[in-house]
């Protein structure tokens, strides 16, 4: 598979050398209410009980259907990606399934993914796609499908038509599912959660938010290797 390499990428060598890239940053901003939130209230004020996060847009992302994660996790990693995002497909193929064996299968860290969409028009029409499969329950399962089939950024891969046939795979509604495509339901929250990006100064992708239980909040620019999440929540883990 080839890729157009169009994120910046920085692979370090050493933890040490990640956690001075990875940076505290203060990841909060105001509540803002919007037709964005989800309609499953209980489950997400359960979610974000422990957190307190005033993210806007929050009950859009942060409910039991689409974080990974037990309930009774202390410490959260937010992701900000690109589906057509080569460092954030070599992230999902290398780190995020070590990180997910050791952390979220285990109850002790959740995960949740924001979309982060800037590389091109097919990393909307992707990102949309995703919140039409979590209509039907399939959030998950179709964000690894996108990544899983990602090519190089806007060469047909990602367009309406094969977001509805990556569709067909899982059995949804393919009506429902691609009434959504085509009128581009989610658009708007896409793009919302973008700016959400843009106002924690994000700027490329993956960018990861590392959320301890005090609300202590460690960044991590790039598709870092395992160690420096482990290193982070490690540190975590030791003040709670």
């Amino acid at each position: 598979m080839k890729f157009h390499i169009v994120n910046k990428i920085f692979l370090i060598t050493s933890v040490a050398a990640a956690i001075a890239i990875g940076v505290s940053a203060f990841f909060s901003l105001s509540v803002m209410q919007s037709s964005l939130e989800s309609q499953d209230d209980d489950d997400t004020d359960k979610a974000n009980e422990k957190f307190d996060l005033t993210i806007p847009g929050a009950k859009a992302v942060y409910n039991t259907k689409t974080k990974l994660g037990g309930d009774e996790a202390r410490i959260r990693i937010v992701e900000f990606g690109d589906y057509q995002c080569e460092g954030c497909y070599n992230w999902f193929q290398n780190t995020k399934p070590i990180i997910a064996e050791k952390y979220f299968d285990t109850g002790k860290v959740d995960f949740v993914f924001f979309d982060f969409p800037f590389l091109g028009v097919d990393s909307v029409e992707a990102a949309n796609a995703s919140w039409c499969a979590q209509e039907q329950d399939m959030y998950w399962e179709y964000h690894d499908k996108l990544y899983n089939s990602q090519r190089d950024v806007d060469d047909g891969w990602a367009n309406p038509s094969n977001l509805k046939s990556y569709a067909s795979e899982f059995g949804l509604d393919m009506e429902k599912f691609s009434e959504c495509i085509d009128e581009g339901k989610y658009v708007e929250r896409v793009n919302f959660f973008k700016e959400i990006g843009f106002e924690n100064c994000v700027d490329e992708t993956p960018t990861f938010f590392i959320i301890g239980p005090d609300r202590n909040t460690q960044r991590i620019d790039g598709a870092q290797p395992f160690e420096v999440f482990q290193n982070i929540i490690s540190q975590m883990e030791a003040t709670q």
